[in-house]
């Protein structure tokens, strides 16, 4: 049942009181309150939207705000998170001093030049992703009047994109044994590739189809995916048409069927069109750029690498200028044969990600992908490893220097599991809890790096017996007087596997070093 209240709702003096699927066309005023809560509604109308004073420890969650503001005055404690502000022109919220937010996140803003109004100031969305707000988004909701309140005619947009996998906005809950699915919808394409996504309640075993006609003879098996998914196709044709589905969408303790939520399993395909023409461009991104701006010039450059990465597609490059970064990027799109997707430092400047004192995991986080290059960056203070890669090939990471000094038990520079021809070259690793990890990733590649002082192990390299590993001119140095030499390596099963000339240097506390040959 849809419940819409048109007059104004008054609360003062209150406290513990949780408002959860309602839709207020008028307005709402609390007062002199505590322990407020706002769950699934919506505030639209000639109201005031909601307003606050003196409010304490005020939760408003999956909230849709339709040209209506929250405007919040002496009010501490705030919490924020799967929010959709369709603030056109003005500030979405407006607050005495950020500072009396205590977390904002997975929200969407529709103008990202005016987010919040704080301590007599517009907090742009660059900005305010300084503080709060890492995962939220800049979108425009389409909201069209159904059943007299707001509803969104673009979704699939805001599908995935809420706290733990759920949508922004308003969404409906789902039963623990059940297993709902959004999508497929293409990301981007390119002449060669085309980038799926798609959204699910709970994390599940995929099988896709896809091809150039409608029997779809090309079939993915067993794909692991969490809440959000991501396949890339590559080696496609130009100006072509193709089409994919989902076939099987199976949880991931197998108790789950599949109900209706966008395209579901076995229900419908999508179809998408490569381009004709792709001349590969240069983007660039700056600490000082603007997400809103071109991109294509150092005056234009973005502010985030972040959005660089859901622009960029297969043979692009993103340049990055000089200065931190305090992000987690998650690659959306492929590179191809030939035409990689490259990100880099520009020439002679000093780029350093960093995780926020260890608030953000990964810096780059790559599912699915191919023909990807990262090359010349700094690391500091992320809580996991630098690099999250999944069943992505061809992939090379060189000239970066991860340091894990001062971080307590900090990651390596990367984990890896199923990725073929992974290539790590002229980097440095120091300090990490473990230098890398990687499972069933044929053709690995080390070259030229040096792994200092990592506290457990440099390498953890897990292959099968016919999945090669060559390893040529590292430096390990263990540097800790309690260790020996075997902290080089860790389940190193089969030693035979590893090919070419291999050489390396391990040194214990300085006062024992040892050179062998495999």
């Amino acid at each position: 049942d849809i419940v819409v209240i048109t007059g104004k709702l008054e609360v003062e003096k209150s406290a513990g009181i949780e408002f959860e699927r309602l839709q207020f066309a008028g307005s709402v005023n609390l007062q002199k309150s505590s322990q407020i809560g706002f769950k699934n509604c919506s505030f639209f109308g000639a109201g005031d939207g909601l307003r606050t004073d003196g409010v304490n420890d005020l939760r408003v969650t999956h909230a849709v705000f339709a040209g209506v503001p929250l405007e919040l005055k002496n009010t501490t404690g705030i919490y924020l998170s799967g929010n959709i502000y369709a603030n056109k022109d003005a500030p979405a919220i407006r607050l005495d001093a950020a500072s009396s937010v205590l977390y904002s996140d997975y929200n969407c803003y529709q103008d990202s030049n005016k987010c919040w109004l704080a301590d007599n100031a517009v907090i742009s969305f660059p900005d305010l992703q300084k503080k709060h707000d890492r995962y939220s988004q800049t979108a425009v909701p389409e909201l069209v009047t159904e059943n007299g309140i707001p509803c969104l005619a673009n979704a699939h947009l805001f599908a995935g994109r809420g706290p733990l996998g759920t949508s922004q906005g308003i969404y409906s809950e789902f039963e623990q044994s059940n297993l709902r699915l959004a999508g497929p919808f293409v990301h981007s394409v390119s002449e060669t590739t085309a980038n799926i996504e798609w959204w699910m309640s709970k994390s599940a075993t995929c099988d896709l189809a896809w091809g150039d006609t409608p029997e779809m003879t090309n079939v993915v098996k067993n794909l692991n995916c969490g809440l959000f998914a991501s396949f890339s196709l590559t080696g496609l044709k130009p100006g072509k048409a193709y089409h994919v589905k989902i076939t099987s969408a199976v949880p991931a303790n197998n108790d789950g069927v599949i109900k209706d939520s966008g395209i579901s399993p076995g229900k419908a395909s999508m179809t998408f069109t490569t381009a004709t023409a792709d001349k590969p461009t240069v983007y660039y991104v700056a600490p000082d750029g603007d997400d809103g701006k071109s991109g294509l010039a150092r005056e234009q450059a973005w502010r985030t690498v972040s959005h660089a990465a859901d622009k960029a597609k297969a043979g692009d490059t993103v340049l990055i200028a000089g200065g931190t970064y305090r992000e987690g990027v998650k690659i959306r799109t492929t590179g191809d044969e030939n035409q990689p997707l490259t990100f880099k430092t520009m020439s002679g400047e000093k780029v350093v990600f960093n995780g926020d004192d260890r608030s953000l995991a990964h810096a780059f986080i790559v599912s699915v992908k191919k023909h990807c290059r990262f090359d010349g960056f700094y690391f500091v203070n992320y809580n996991g490893t630098i690099f999250n890669l999944q069943q992505s090939d061809h992939i090379q990471v060189s000239r970066c220097f991860h340091d894990g000094r001062g971080a307590g038990y900090a990651g390596g520079i990367m984990n890896a599991q199923n990725c073929a021809d992974l290539l790590v070259k002229n980097c440095v690793i120091m300090n990490g809890f473990g230098g890398m990890s990687t499972i069933g990733c044929p053709d690995l590649r080390l070259e030229n790096n040096v792994f200092l002082r990592n506290l457990i192990t440099a390498i953890t390299p897990v292959n099968e017996p016919d999945q090669k590993m060559y390893f040529n001119k590292n430096i390990f140095i263990v540097w800790v007087n309690y260790k020996s030499c075997n902290t080089v390596f860790n389940r190193l099963r089969h030693p035979a596997r590893i090919s070419t000339y291999y050489r390396f240097l391990a040194c214990t506390g300085f006062k024992k070093c040892n050179s062998k040959t495999f």
